[in-house]
């Protein structure tokens, strides 16, 4: 496995730190947005796995995450710059390549990915397929009423007001995985801005309006204990969507991040059984055993 590290400049001058794990040999690209407050590093062991299977994985830092430009850390004022960033990302990364490409997102990067896709639904033809980790499409019913006070009146008179943070317990069971994201220097520990919780709440409004448009393969792993994300949420989208190739697993006792928590592997298996089940069988051939 080979890890580069790039960057680059949107329109509007911000500096998209990118990531990629490139493996010899490899039979399909995934495109990978990250969740809220986090950055595209964390995910070596992520890009092993789907290298060990020969598949690239490419991400990115979002605008005011990690490594990319971007201040205040973690405030976002109008979601459609993180819809045209990973536009961006997905054609960089696209256009020297003829492989099978699937887009995959966890969390806030479910919500990305899923608008992106919404947006402009003839990437929906070019894709192999989606996979989602606990996307934000719901706000969690605990964290909901905090939010919808936040929105409108408070957002607008108090943008960069900080509220709620995010409990790194919540992230996994695994004490280790959670000592590493509270040491990781790249992480945000602020409070969500009360401006970007409400550019939250309407985003999710509105692709909730549009769920029977999505029409291209894709899976969903939720856990059912996670109080970050709503599962509820996700189990909507896979009754909406008008896709006839769709799968949703639910889980039972993990937390946020399913693949950082107690039983990952099998969370990553199940993804790639599902994904070498669409990937075709002329590409996928020399690297079955019998």
């Amino acid at each position: 496995m080979i890890h580069q590290n790039k960057s680059l400049r949107t329109a509007d001058g911000i500096e998209l730190n990118l990531n990629a794990w490139i493996t010899e040999h490899a039979i399909a690209d995934i495109i990978f947005c990250h969740g809220f407050m986090e950055h595209s590093g964390r995910y070596q062991d992520l890009a092993h796995y789907f290298c060990e299977h020969k598949i690239n994985l490419f991400g990115f830092d979002t605008r005011h995450h990690g490594k990319s430009s971007g201040d205040p850390r973690a405030y976002l004022s109008d979601f459609s710059k993180l819809i045209q960033d990973f536009k961006q990302v997905f054609e960089y990364y696209r256009k020297d390549s003829n492989k099978p490409v699937f887009l995959f997102g966890h969390s806030l990067g479910g919500l990305v990915v899923v608008s992106f896709l919404l947006e402009h639904k003839e990437v929906q033809k070019e894709i192999s397929g989606v996979l989602l980790s606990a996307p934000l499409l719901q706000p969690n019913a605990d964290m909901a009423p905090i939010l919808q006070k936040l929105s409108g009146f408070v957002s607008a008179l108090l943008p960069k007001l900080k509220t709620i943070k995010i409990d790194s317990s919540e992230i996994s069971r695994d004490p280790e995985r959670i000592v590493a994201y509270d040491s990781d220097p790249l992480i945000c520990r602020n409070g969500i801005h009360a401006k970007t919780g409400d550019v939250f709440l309407q985003q999710m409004k509105w692709i909730a309006e549009r769920f029977d448009q999505l029409n291209c393969p894709f899976i969903i792993q939720h856990s059912k204990s996670d109080k970050l994300t709503e599962h509820e949420g996700s189990k909507l989208l896979f009754e909406a969507a008008s896709s006839e190739d769709k799968v949703f697993i639910s889980l039972d006792s993990y937390k946020h991040e399913i693949f950082r928590d107690f039983g990952a592997n099998q969370v990553l298996d199940d993804y790639w059984t599902w994904l070498s089940d669409r990937i075709p069988t002329s590409t996928l051939l020399p690297f079955l055993k019998f």
